[in-house]
């Protein structure tokens, strides 16, 4: 939310619907990546310890991690500078989108491993 708040106040865009759908579309992407960190944690904490397996997760994720991100940023860009023709109107929803994503993918990449590593009590391995 923080992301979504900066790119609409940085590109001076009001909240309105299509800047919810893209608060929507930026949950998802997010979720989904944390999600699949937490699980690749898990497997990698089968065999390792708890902070080799932070590690090895964010290892492991970090290329698909940030192509889905800069992918869709790299396909915003245009809406969120209204040069998309016919797309005008959608530029709220690719500011979020936008913001959201850059500080969503740091803060993916960073606490959820942190999160990952400081609630497993359990001393496996």
């Amino acid at each position: 939310m923080v992301g979504a708040s900066w790119g609409m106040l940085l590109f001076d865009k009001p909240s309105c619907m299509p800047s919810l759908i893209g608060i929507l579309l930026l949950f998802g992407i997010i979720i989904k990546n944390a999600v699949l960190l937490v699980d690749f944690y898990q497997d990698f904490r089968l065999h390792e310890p708890p902070f080799e397996s932070a590690l090895e997760s964010v290892r492991v994720r970090f290329r698909p991690v940030m192509m889905t991100a800069f992918g869709t940023i790299a396909g915003m860009i245009p809406i969120a500078l209204e040069q998309a023709v016919g797309l005008e109107r959608l530029s709220p929803l690719a500011d979020v989108a936008v913001g959201g994503l850059i500080v969503g993918t740091l803060l993916t990449l960073i606490y959820v491993p942190m999160f990952a590593y400081g609630f497993d009590r359990d001393e496996k391995v």
